[in-house]
């Protein structure tokens, strides 16, 4: 699962607000320079930045295979759409480089990190405290996940059928929800305000 992983890397010292600063850049420039040149550079950049993360090839393809086979969507659409294949491959290019730069900033990036950076852009608190919660639940949905396969297979359950999937995504969700309802009646106790500032 996508989450913040120990490092000593310099990426992982580097200041969360430059990083933030960065990756918004750096988007933008993907998005709105749609030209092979650019996406092909953006790659060079994320294989230099993968390298010196300390983060292994291996740890970032079981990571991202998912995501990285979902971003080749574009080849066909686009080929069905216009019949270009060179627009298609074009676009995917560029989505994997937005996910690859995303995946590097959150594997390196502390969320306490993340959270002074984006008060330091002035997002609201609300929406600084929602992304926080987000990336800390993370790790929790792999266990989860985890707790599910497990289950299934102990059941004798296939873990390859589309079938199967049903039965695993409820007790996720099951137990997503009902750690999400703890944290929120343990935050009303507390009377928690993310608009409050410690004194």
């Amino acid at each position: 699962m996508i989450a913040y992983k120990k490092g000593s890397s310099a990426l992982h010292f580097l200041d969360a607000r430059i990083k933030l600063l960065w990756l918004a850049g750096f988007s933008l420039i993907l998005v709105f320079i749609r030209i092979p040149e650019v996406a092909l550079a953006a790659a060079i950049i994320n294989l230099f930045l993968l390298q010196i993360s300390e983060i292994t090839p291996q740890t970032f393809w079981k990571e991202m295979k998912g995501l990285l086979l979902f971003a080749f969507i574009p080849v066909p659409l686009q080929l069905l759409a216009t019949g270009s294949i060179y627009l298609g491959l074009l676009n995917s290019l560029i989505l994997i480089n937005l996910l690859a730069s995303a995946f590097l900033f959150i594997s390196t990036t502390r969320i306490r990190a993340l959270i002074d950076a984006l008060l330091w852009l002035r997002v609201p608190a609300q929406l600084t405290f929602s992304l926080a919660l987000a990336f800390s639940f993370m790790p929790l949905l792999e266990d989860e996940l985890h707790k599910a396969r497990v289950a299934q297979a102990a059941r004798g359950g296939s873990l390859t059928r589309p079938s199967s999937v049903l039965p695993m995504v409820i007790p996720v969700l099951h137990g997503i929800f009902l750690r999400a309802r703890k944290l929120s009646i343990s935050l009303d106790a507390r009377g928690f305000n993310p608009e409050k500032t410690a004194p």
